[in-house]
């Protein structure tokens, strides 16, 4: 009897095949093949170089995401796959030229590889991991804080607002115009315009305390400075009504002076305007 002990045989730790590596780089983006070179690098002693291929991955991954950004609609759906391919492969031929060597010792013993249903799993793994990520992130940075039940109901407000003054303006030219109208329709076309702007100003009080609810100064101010114009609107059009019944010139004359108060209200606001971050210009929507 021998008391000779055979230790047992050990079995190589299992790596990934430069196509595993490949396969989980197209389905789940650089990061994936970050990871299993990573792994791999790991299983032969070199913990140092894998985690420089992961950092490198991601870094190349980030690279990537903000080309995306910048190229914008530029890039097609077959020039992504095209670059994704492309990077597949360069991870593939960095695969192999590390680790063909271990690869084929592993095939000859029939035991040590990653199974390419693994590598799947990985790369789609990663590309859900990602892409939560993305949502995430453009869910927290880039959201509208503007974006409130009551902002709601001001941008609808606004909308009304603006059909309101085009429509106004529309009538206010055609009553300019040199085409002979009889008096009743003149006066009542300062009627319709002087309406249209009695709409506008209950409008803009609603709008004032819908602001108000939710401390929106930047829209406060703007509707305040908007709502001087009113009482000169329907000063226009009261002294537009006494120009066309009596051919009062003196009220043609207070007409006038009106408009050229309006149209220095409307450099104020424009002004005001431009110093608005976008989150109170798109809830505001006028654009004056």
């Amino acid at each position: 009897m021998s008391d000779t002990f055979a230790p047992p045989e050990l079995k190589p730790v299992k790596i990934y095949d430069s196509g595993a590596v490949g396969l989980a780089v197209f389905l789940g983006s650089p990061v994936a093949g970050g990871l299993l070179l990573r792994r791999n690098f790991i299983a032969l002693g070199d913990r140092g170089k894998g985690n420089k291929w992961l950092i490198l991955s991601i870094l190349l991954f980030t690279g990537l995401i903000m080309f995306g950004i910048a190229a914008g609609d530029s890039i097609s759906a077959i020039g992504s796959t095209v670059i994704n391919t492309l990077v597949a492969v360069i991870y593939t031929t960095v695969a192999k030229k590390h680790f063909e060597t271990a690869v084929e010792e592993r095939k000859a013993l029939g035991y040590g590889l990653f199974s390419k249903l693994r590598a799947t799993l990985v790369g789609l793994s990663t590309a859900a991991l990602v892409l939560g990520g993305l949502f995430g992130a453009i869910y927290l940075f880039d959201r509208n804080p503007y974006n409130t039940p009551e902002d709601k109901i001001i941008r609808v407000k606004f909308e009304e607002v603006a059909r309101l003054e085009e429509t106004a303006e529309r009538i206010m030219a055609d009553f300019e115009s040199p085409q002979y109208r009889p008096v009743q329709d003149r006066y009542n076309m300062i009627g319709q315009y002087q309406a249209h702007w009695e709409r506008v100003e209950v409008l803009l009080g609603e709008i004032a305390v819908l602001a108000g609810v939710n401390d929106r100064k930047g829209t406060l101010e703007f509707v305040g400075m908007y709502r001087e114009q009113m009482p000169l609107k329907i000063k226009i059009a009261e002294n537009l009504k006494k120009f066309v019944t009596d051919n009062d010139y003196t009220a043609y004359e207070a007409a006038l002076n009106a408009q050229s108060a309006i149209e220095f209200i409307d450099k104020r606001i424009v002004r005001f305007f431009d110093t608005l971050d976008d989150s109170t210009r798109d809830v505001i929507y006028l654009f004056p």
